[in-house]
């Protein structure tokens, strides 16, 4: 089952879709149903304080809930990145890099940075649950001024 949100935001933007994936997370992917939530992700224009911590931050976490066709399986829910950058600048002068976007479950101590290859964001899963997730973007005083944007990939394999 695919999932897409569309998401808008001033300064940065993501788009969330669940699809198959390869790579650490193989075997069926699970439908991620209802899709997740919320339908769209604003993540506030950086300030002084987000560029001196390093990173902007959704307030709001993203909810996915998994219903595995087999309760008692394992299972892991996945993440890769749907682009290879999240775009150009206003100028045309920058590439913002796809690892500044970062993922984690609420329940996770680190972020993953994305690339296009799955990666693993929760796992050993046994039942019908739902997850939630942070997302941030690493920021710096060298980052122009853009619309950046791409997509987070959420797959469930069990």
């Amino acid at each position: 089952m695919r999932a897409v949100l569309p998401v808008l935001a001033a300064v940065f933007g993501l788009l969330f879709a669940a699809r198959a994936g390869a790579a650490q997370c193989t075997g069926t992917p699970q439908a991620l149903n209802p899709a997740p939530s919320p339908a769209s992700v604003l993540l506030p224009t950086p300030v002084d304080g987000d560029f001196e911590a390093g990173y902007v931050t959704y307030s709001g976490v993203l909810t996915v809930t998994i219903n595995p066709a087999n309760n008692g399986r394992p299972y892991a829910l996945c993440a890769h990145a749907g682009t290879p950058d999240m775009g150009v600048s206003d100028s045309g002068g920058y590439i913002k890099l796809i690892g500044d976007l970062q993922v984690k479950s609420t329940s996770a101590t680190g972020y993953v940075a994305l690339n296009q290859s799955e990666q693993p964001l929760v796992s050993n899963l046994k039942k019908t649950q739902t997850v939630t997730l942070d997302i941030q973007v690493r920021v710096t005083w060298d980052d122009e001024p853009g619309r950046y944007v791409s997509a987070i990939v959420l797959t469930a394999y069990q």
